[in-house]
């Protein structure tokens, strides 16, 4: 079984390509979101879709009653909004590094991707949960 690159390294690798800022460009997202999308495409080839279109002959043979077009219009407009939502609390970033119980100054953690993968995931999933909640 072939392992994955590394998020960094594909990261660099789209970085370098000449055609990442045109196809930004042409998506209308900045460079580094587009790079954020095509790396976690290549890290999950096989992602569950989003949106599944089905046809209203199988929906019925599955015994579903195929949804009108005002409900789906709905419900496409809210997952626009959701995607789009920023969370904002009344608190500030923090300007100061981390300190320990004693007083003493420590160094900032460095960045783990890994972590930040998976706190992209959780919003997603979160997003994900309000939409369907409404």
């Amino acid at each position: 079984m072939a392992t994955l690159p590394s998020l960094q390294s594909i990261r660099e690798q789209l970085r370098q390509s000449p055609f990442i800022p045109e196809m930004a460009t042409e998506l209308g997202v900045s460079v580094e979101e587009y790079i954020e999308q095509v790396a976690h495409f290549a890290l999950h080839p096989h992602p569950e879709p989003q949106l599944a279109v089905v046809g209203t002959d199988a929906l019925l043979a599955q015994g579903h009653a195929p949804p009108r077009e005002e409900d789906m219009s709905g419900y496409l407009d809210r997952a626009v909004l959701a995607a789009g939502a920023e969370h904002r609390t009344g608190f500030t970033p923090a300007t100061q590094g981390p300190v320990s119980l004693t007083g003493e100054a420590l160094e900032a953690p460095e960045p783990d991707p890994q972590r930040e993968e998976l706190q992209a995931y959780l919003e997603l999933q979160r997003l994900k949960a309000r939409i369907t909640r409404d």
